[in-house]
């Protein structure tokens, strides 16, 4: 069954959500929903306000991070993008991907079920990844585009075979479907609630739910060799800290390649 925006838009009224979701654009498929939204926030003649959502039921080229594939059959899952044009300054528009991730845990956590953050962008549920988190920005136009892919009534068997491991779905953990629209409602009021807060509260709430913390952990970074440490939180920003095992340091990562548990020396091989 299609995604029924109408709905939505009733759920975010009954929340008293004013900008989030102002306006709903419902598609049966586009190349990306962040695409789409950015072409939505560049139209010369009617240029979307802040709060504006696009959802797709599928993609022909979604991505996630590092132009990485994000693969969902039509109508089991959430892809969304939102536009936000903040007053944030622009050194700071990186807070975003954790003001969405809590977001997203939130309102996960309003339909009972307990989900944590996985540094940078991803939401894990029962040691998989249920939903990943891509924001893009053009500081020059003045706006942000947050998408989320979320897997809602995703089965395991319709996911690639290399990540059936990795992956996990709210029908998957439940046993049974779960409506989207729910999802869609709660996620976007706390989206909302969320931008509202201080930074400060934001910061507290990932720490709550950081799935890194204390695990033994490989981070790739781009020009340098990978690290190996136990996840220690994070910085004033959001970055995250690392305790290394030589010598016991803690060092700063603000962007990795990919970022990986480890139990044993073999694992790294």
């Amino acid at each position: 069954m299609s995604l029924d925006p109408d709905a939505i838009r009733d759920g975010l009224a009954e929340h008293g959500i004013e900008k989030i979701g102002c306006r709903i654009v419902a598609l049966e498929e586009t190349e990306s929903t962040n695409d789409h939204a950015r072409k939505l926030a560049q139209a010369w003649d009617d240029p979307a306000p802040h709060g504006t959502v696009v959802f797709a039921e599928s993609q022909t080229a979604g991505r996630g991070r590092r132009g990485r594939r994000w693969v969902s059959p039509p109508r089991a899952n959430l892809l969304l993008s939102i536009l936000l044009r903040p007053d944030l300054p622009i050194e700071r528009w990186s807070r975003f991907t954790h003001i969405a991730g809590l977001a997203v845990a939130l309102g996960l956590e309003e339909l009972a079920f307990t989900p944590k953050l996985k540094w940078p962008n991803d939401v894990y549920l029962d040691d998989r990844k249920l939903a990943g988190i891509l924001v893009e920005s053009d500081a020059t136009a003045g706006f942000v585009i947050v998408g989320i892919g979320l897997n809602v009534n995703g089965r395991r068997e319709e996911w690639p075979d290399e990540l059936r491991d990795e992956l996990t779905s709210l029908r998957e953990v439940s046993g049974g479907e779960t409506s989207r629209e729910s999802v869609a409602i709660c996620v976007l009021a706390q989206l909302e609630h969320t931008l509202n807060r201080s930074f400060a509260e934001v910061h507290s709430g990932i720490e709550e739910r950081d799935y890194l913390n204390g695990k033994r952990l490989v981070v790739a970074q781009a020009k340098d060799d990978p690290v190996i440490g136990i996840g220690s939180g994070f910085g004033p920003e959001g970055e995250l800290l690392l305790r290394e095992e030589s010598g016991g340091s803690v060092i700063t990562v603000t962007a990795a390649e990919h970022v990986r548990l480890v139990a044993r020396h073999s694992d790294l091989e």
